[in-house]
């Protein structure tokens, strides 16, 4: 399967908070030292809401970055640069091994934007002069 492929599966399945998918399609190393409940530990808190996987860049024949636009519950927006690692096996990066998504990398936010709480207007009287 492609690397934008298991990314887009990837991510979708944390919308469905599916925890045990993402941990499927993260990366070979990473799932080897890391348990699902560490998965979910990580992104318990952030439920994401949308996505937008907006450039690819080839790193090499077994490593593709991405740059994803994520918009989450509370309608925070992210810009993440999330890696896809092919591996053989554990810490064996190979072209011809599975793709699988490197989760730390999906936490690696560039860009930060909260939503703006509804401003009040406040009504009272001018002291300027006329």
């Amino acid at each position: 399967m492609e690397a934008k492929k298991i990314l887009t599966e990837f991510l979708q399945a944390w919308v469905d908070q599916d925890y045990k998918l993402m941990y499927k399609l993260s990366q070979k190393t990473w799932a080897d030292k890391n348990p699902v409940k560490q998965l979910e530990w990580l992104f318990r808190d952030s439920i994401l809401k949308d996505f937008n996987i907006f450039s690819t860049s080839y790193v090499s024949g077994s490593s593709m970055k991405y740059g994803v636009d994520l918009t989450l519950n509370d309608d925070t927006k992210l810009m993440s640069l999330i890696n896809v690692i092919c591996e053989a096996a554990p810490l064996k990066p190979a072209p011809w091994g599975e793709w699988g998504v490197n989760p730390s990398s999906v936490l690696n936010i560039v860009q930060k934007v909260t939503p703006k709480a509804a401003s009040k207007e406040v009504k009272g009287k001018s002291n300027a002069k006329k």
